[in-house]
């Protein structure tokens, strides 16, 4: 797997967090509840951040 294949994939996953919006009263759902739970994914020696205040990719 290459670098951008690995990203690519790791953007797919994070379809599991909603988008937060910033200035948004009230509260904001983080998990996108239509998706399986067991879906988080861990790659050894990996460090990927997902910003949820933008939309999935």
């Amino acid at each position: 797997m290459k670098g951008g294949e690995l990203k690519d994939w790791l953007e797919w996953c994070g379809g599991q967090f909603n988008e937060i919006v910033l200035g948004k009263g009230g509260e904001q759902e983080l998990m996108n509840m239509e998706l399986a739970r067991y879906k988080f994914e861990v790659i050894d020696g990996v460090r990927y951040e997902i910003d949820v205040r933008e939309g999935g990719k």
